[in-house]
């Protein structure tokens, strides 16, 4: 639901909290920066042109089947942009995106 735009904490870009950078260790640790480092290349991989495209396909297939996340709180256009603006499309190149999201 939160990749298609509904966002219960839309002021929250991330729900990272203290507690789970304490868990690996704290932001200075080797799990902490092994969880970046992942969680970047996750995030990268989402937002490859080829990714993109399956992406939004399977929301407009989803479409008919009345998901709460996808037709009751948007349309599947206004599903499409959210997860555009997640993916912050419109940064051009992989160091930019990362730089965001981080």
């Amino acid at each position: 639901s939160f990749l298609v735009g509904r966002d219960p904490k839309a002021y929250i870009p991330v729900r990272f909290t203290t507690g789970m950078a304490l868990a690996m260790g704290g932001k200075d640790s080797d799990y902490y920066s092994r969880f970046l480092s992942l969680a970047g290349a996750a995030f990268l991989t989402f937002r490859r042109q080829e990714n993109v495209r399956m992406l939004a396909n399977s929301i407009m297939c989803l479409k008919e089947c009345n998901l709460p996340d996808i037709s009751a709180y948007n349309t599947p256009e206004e599903a499409l942009s959210g997860l555009f603006s997640r993916l912050k499309l419109d940064l051009e190149s992989d160091d930019e995106a990362l730089s965001y999201f981080e």
